[in-house]
C-alpha cells in the first residue's frame, strides 16, 4: 500500500513535467501497438530489463521514424536486502503505471556477494542507459525517465542520484528512508541489522 501511495505521489508530481495524456496517446496510435508487457530484453553482462508497456504505445515505424505521443518511463529497481530479489517483483506497479500512460521498466542487478554495492550501482546504471537508448523503439520517451527504487533498490537509486550517474533524469524516488544514511541509521538503532551486515559486512 505504501508503495502504491508513493507511485501516486510520483505520478502526480511528475505528470506536469513528463506525462502525456493517455487518451490522446491512444487516439493517436495508428501504427503497430506493443503488447502489454515485453519481457526480458538483454542489457549485457547477463542482465535484463522487463518492459511493461501501455496498450496503444506507438513503436517506431519503418526506418526508425518516430511517432508522436510517446510515454514517459519509470525505471524500477527492486528490493531484496542487496542479496536476493529479481526484476519480476513489481507488485501491482505495471497495471497502475500502464493505466496512467507510463511505461514501467524493471531492471536487474547482481546480488551480493556476486558483486558489491558499487557493482550493483553500475548494473542499474547499465539498465537505465539501455532504457534511454532503446525505449523509443517501444513507444517511450527517452527524455522523460524517472528512476524509482524499493528497499535496497531505493538505496541504489539514491546513490545513483547522489553521484549524478545514469544521465539526465526527470525525477528520483527512493522509497525507503533508511537508504539515505545507513551509518546514521545504525547509530540510531544501536547496531546494524542482519540484512545490512550481510550486504555491507561488519
Amino acid at each position: 500500500m505504501k508503495l502504491l501511495q508513493l507511485v501516486i505521489v510520483l505520478i502526480s508530481v511528475c505528470a506536469p513535467l513528463c506525462g502525456p495524456d493517455l487518451a490522446l496517446a491512444q487516439q493517436n496510435a495508428t501504427g503497430q501497438t506493443a503488447p502489454p508487457a515485453v519481457q526480458g530484453f538483454s542489457v549485457g553482462g547477463g542482465l535484463k530489463v522487463d518492459l511493461h508497456i501501455p496498450e496503444g504505445a506507438q513503436k517506431e515505424g519503418l526506418f526508425g521514424i518516430a511517432r508522436p505521443a510517446r510515454y514517459p518511463v519509470i525505471v524500477y529497481v527492486h528490493g531484496g536486502g542487496w542479496i536476493k530479489g529479481d526484476r519480476a517483483k513489481v507488485y501491482h506497479l505495471p497495471e497502475y503505471a500502464r493505466s496512467r500512460g507510463y511505461i514501467l521498466a524493471s531492471v536487474d542487478y547482481r546480488p551480493v556477494p556476486r558483486t558489491n554495492i558499487d557493482g550493483q550501482v553500475a548494473d542499474v546504471v547499465k539498465g537505465i542507459n539501455w532504457v534511454r537508448n532503446n525505449i523509443a523503439k517501444q513507444g517511450g520517451d527517452p527524455s522523460k525517465i524517472v528512476i524509482m527504487g524499493h528497499s535496497a533498490g531505493s538505496h541504489l537509486v539514491a546513490l545513483i542520484a547522489a553521484r549524478k550517474l545514469g544521465g539526465r533524469l526527470a525525477g528520483v524516488v527512493a522509497n525507503d528512508v533508511q537508504a539515505y544514511d545507513l551509518v546514521a541509521y545504525e547509530a540510531m538503532r544501536g547496531g546494524m541489522a542482519d540484512v545490512y551486515r550481510k550486504a555491507f559486512g561488519s
